[in-house]
């Protein structure tokens, strides 16, 4: 089920802080969307994938074992409620319980609510609800068989623990609702007073709630509607943060889930190459080493084992993990599965679940332009943020192979609702805003130009497994240009599914009304804090809607042969696009297998008065330096490479690199000459 993006990220998440901006309606509350910012910690969270290794039960110990018990993986997130009495609960069910069976739970812990009124300069908050009722109930209908009446904590987004009167032992077969009770004063929208760790996998145990929300409506906002009752709402909001106290000598050890990893997209043939991965315990001894097994397609399983340290209890992430692997089967699309084999030295029975991918390995590729689709809309606030971020990656990037493209959600500029360019694209994407590269639609980049910026640098040196030139002239009726494109590959490969896909984007589109939630804050939002809450905004790289991006049926052949150039002409009706003149065509490769896009250009479009008029896909850098390479983005075969101070190099680039140590170079190619610095 797609997410909405209603989520206010707690400051021991982030490492950059935004502050809040609630709104209201006759409707109900809205939250808008607030990320946190460490590039890695992001990443893995939005690719988190789970793998549950199996539990093996402690046998002859009579060590006593305990557990904070539940589904919440850490406070990120607070949601505004209606006022009144509200009631939140996670289910233990049967499955649980007979696993744990003799076990005694002796607290009930809970997220503490959030005045977003209070925040300080350390983007701390403070809790205005200090008392809840925590509770124990057989079903949803029954009353509570053991309760307790205790005191919350004064900091918004801690954890509070409130002890039960007397102990309860859990018994097999025996489902038990372990919940709390609030009341929510009346505010003006300031409170948000339910915590939940929102961006992890959720069940349908995972949070039920007592109250009159009705949904959301077409814009975002809570609805709530009717008389209170029990609901399920993990899918739009996460797991609720409660957790339970567990003891007893039963429970299980040498249990792990994978939480989010990082893989490479590219690894050199039989050269050694990284996984990242972050791991949650869920046993109730310590964790302190985990065995990963890594499939690669046409490969014997490679394993790695690596130290966890410092130890993780119950529910604890660890620190990013590094594993070392190689790939020796050469191709594109390259299967892998990774999984967890074994945990504190011992190995596992079985497992569930191996998170899956692709690796490009290939000798040789060509380099690449890297797409960047934002999902963005003028009804959306905190948009301003990918405003500003897809300017700056365009006026810093564009030669280094940066290409954008904004997607907009609303009446003025829309593409993605049902049918429209963008229809598949659109019901992908998480939240607003959010921007999406390559096509990678399970990593969501947030927008600004600190997050792009790391993004790009990460990937923008990976090879390309292919290359793609455009040509455009105009069509022979009005409003219609003909496109020409030339793609080639860096392997020789049969049953494929490439396509050739393209976007028309235009510039200078408005100026149109857009939402600013950045308006009046007391930090930098990259100068719209300085600006009205609604500013009027003329846009760039607007996606138009005779756009296929998706890609076009028989475009490029069944099978490739490395080397081949495969042409491909299509004719494209502007009927959307206010002025030709602003606007151009990114012609894209399209991976049909897993909806990536694996190379790209950008041609602009040519005065359509002149018919003979062309316009040629450009590049304004022909070469730039990276640390320990010049890196071209032509055939560089006729290249000549000097010294700053006039010694020769070499007479010809073997591919598109050439490795060289630090230092200023003189490149001469096509009757070109420019100076480029290596790092």
């Amino acid at each position: 089920m797609r997410r909405i993006l209603l989520t206010f990220t707690a400051a021991a998440a982030v490492t950059s802080a935004f502050a809040l901006s609630t709104s209201t309606s006759h409707l109900g509350r809205q939250i808008n969307p607030l990320k946190a910012r460490n590039p890695l910690a992001s990443y893995v969270e939005n690719k988190a994938k789970s793998q549950h290794s199996n539990i093996l039960l402690r046998e002859n110990s009579n060590q006593e074992l305990s557990m904070e018990w539940g589904y919440c993986e850490g406070i990120q997130t607070a949601l505004p409620m209606a006022p009144g009495e509200f009631k939140g609960a996670i289910i233990l069910p049967a499955e649980v319980a007979n696993q744990f069976a003799g076990a005694v739970l002796s607290s009930i812990s809970v997220g503490n609510p959030v005045d977003a009124s209070t925040v300080d300069a350390y983007y701390n908050y403070e809790n205005p609800i200090r008392e809840a009722t925590v509770w124990l109930a057989e079903s949803f209908d029954a009353e509570p068989f053991v309760s307790a009446k205790g005191e919350l904590g004064e900091d918004g987004f801690g954890w509070s623990t409130i002890e039960l009167p007397e102990p309860y032992t859990l018994k097999a077969g025996t489902p038990v609702i372990i919940g709390y009770t609030i009341d929510i004063p009346e505010n003006d929208g300031e409170i948000y007073a339910v915590l939940t760790d929102y961006s992890y996998d959720v069940n349908e145990y995972s949070f039920w709630i007592y109250s009159n929300y009705a949904g959301l409506d077409d814009e975002g906002y809570l609805v709530f509607d009717g008389d209170p009752r029990w609901q399920d709402v993990a899918e739009e909001f996460g797991n609720i943060a409660i957790r339970a106290r567990i003891a007893g000598d039963m429970l299980p050890v040498n249990m792990a889930t994978t939480v989010g990893y990082q893989a490479p997209q590219y690894a050199a043939p039989g050269e050694p190459f990284n996984i990242l991965s972050m791991i949650r315990n869920d046993g109730a001894n310590l964790l302190t080493s985990v065995e990963y097994t890594l499939e690669v397609q046409g490969m014997a399983p490679q394993t790695c084992t690596v130290e966890v340290n410092p130890p993780l209890e119950y529910n604890a992430i660890s620190d990013v993990l590094s594993m070392e692997f190689i790939c020796d089967t050469k191709g594109n699309n390259v299967a892998y599965e990774l999984y967890i084999s074994a945990l504190n030295g011992e190995k596992l029975a079985e497992h569930e679940a191996p998170m899956s991918g692709t690796l490009l390995c290939i000798e040789d590729g060509y380099p690449k332009n890297n797409v960047f689709e934002e999902a963005t809309g003028t009804w959306c606030g905190w948009c301003v943020y990918g405003y500003a971020g897809m300017e700056y990656m365009s006026e810093h990037y564009s030669d280094l192979g940066f290409i954008g493209i904004a997607v907009h959600n609303d009446a003025q500029m829309g593409v993605t609702g049902e049918g429209q360019a963008y229809e598949e694209f659109g019901t992908y994407v998480s939240g607003y805003p959010s921007a999406y590269v390559n096509r990678d639609m399970g990593n969501d980049v947030y927008p600004d130009p600190e997050e792009l910026e790391n993004e790009f640098n990460w990937i923008h040196n990976i090879p390309a497994y292919a290359t793609i030139s455009a040509t455009i002239e105009a069509g022979e009726s009005d409003n219609v240009i003909k496109l020409s494109t030339v793609t080639e590959f860096g392997d020789t490969e049969g049953n494929t599914n490439y396509q050739i896909g393209y976007t028309v984007v235009e510039n200078g589109v408005g100026p149109y009304p857009q939402q600013n939630y950045c308006s009046g804050a007391g930090y930098d939002c990259y100068g719209f804090q300085n600006m009205d809450p609604i500013v009027l905004l003329t846009f760039n790289d607007v996606a138009r809607n005779c756009s296929k991006p998706m890609g076009i049926e028989g475009s490029l052949p069944a099978s490739i042969e490395q080397g081949q150039k495969y042409t491909y002409e299509t004719e494209i009706t502007l009927d959307d696009v206010t002025d030709p003149k602003n606007a151009r065509v990114i012609a894209m490769v399209i991976n049909k297998n897993n909806g990536a896009i694996e190379n790209a250009c950008s041609v602009n479009v040519a005065e359509l008065t002149s018919v003979n008029k062309l316009s040629v896909s450009k590049e304004e850098v022909f070469v730039y330096g990276t640390k320990g390479a010049l890196n071209f983005r032509v055939n560089a075969s006729k290249a000549n490479v000097y010294t700053i101070d006039g010694r020769c190099v070499t007479n010809g680039v073997k591919g598109n690199s050439l490795r060289l140590p630090a230092g200023v170079y003189i490149v001469t190619l096509n009757g070109k000459t420019c100076k480029v610095a290596v790092r």
